[in-house]
């Protein structure tokens, strides 16, 4: 067994099945479509350079939506979508670039309609005859973006493709005390031609892992809300 079919049979399985099943914890039901699976399957295969603009891309239209919509369940769904996007664009990982819930601006936002659905709970808890069912909506709105909120501390994977490349990096590119300027440079344009390499080879085999686990867990989802 090569290298790379060794990571993949290990480490891309382990890593791939364990981050969904943790975000899978988190939502009432599968975050996304299977043509969505499918897509971040080919897009990981064919074109692994893009893979994290087309996450951004899907997570961004998303919170797009989300701003528009105001039924509960809505933004639930809505956010497990947010929350598999950007999961996918950490997994990919990159030197010196912000995380998912700091590059999709998840949190601004969330703080935002927190403090709304606050100032609505107080006008409706302050008059004469407050209306309990409408309390009861409003309370479960505000926690609902408490917990989007503090997620922003808790989501970011400890792991990803490019910190298994630092992982298996080759010792003559790394940095070591007493190096020129130039030396330096040099090394930083090397090192930068080899993870790129890594990339376009390891992030289709991780993504492979991932969108396999995706459509099983996607089937179990469709089965279980059919019985």
């Amino acid at each position: 067994m090569n290298h790379l079919d060794l990571l993949s049979d290990t480490t891309y399985r382990q890593k791939a099945i364990g981050y969904l099943n943790q975000l899978l914890c988190h939502v009432e039901r599968f975050p996304v479509k299977k043509s969505q699976i499918y897509g971040l399957r080919q897009i990981a295969r064919q074109q692994p350079g893009i893979l994290k603009v087309f996450a951004q891309h899907q997570g961004e239209r998303a919170l797009r939506k989300q701003s528009k919509a105001s039924k509960l369940q809505t933004l639930k769904n809505l956010q497990a979508e947010i929350d598999f996007w950007i999961l996918v664009f950490d997994l990919c990982g990159d030197e010196d670039e912000e995380v998912g819930y700091s590059k999709f601006n998840v949190v601004a936002p969330a703080r935002d309609r927190c403090a709304d659905a606050q100032t609505r709970f107080d006008r409706a808890a302050n008059r004469n005859d407050p209306d309990e069912e409408v309390l009861k909506d409003l309370q479960a709105e505000i926690d609902f973006w408490t917990i989007v909120i503090q997620r922003r501390d808790t989501a970011t994977p400890n792991w990803s493709v490019r910190i298994e490349a630092d992982a298996h990096l080759p010792e003559e590119l790394r940095e070591k005390s007493g190096m020129s300027r130039r030396k330096k440079r040099s090394l930083k344009e090397h090192r930068k031609v080899h993870l790129e390499r890594w990339d376009d080879e390891h992030i289709p085999l991780f993504f492979q892992r991932f969108c396999t686990h995706a459509l099983y867990c996607l089937g179990m989802s469709d089965n279980s809300q059919g019985e």
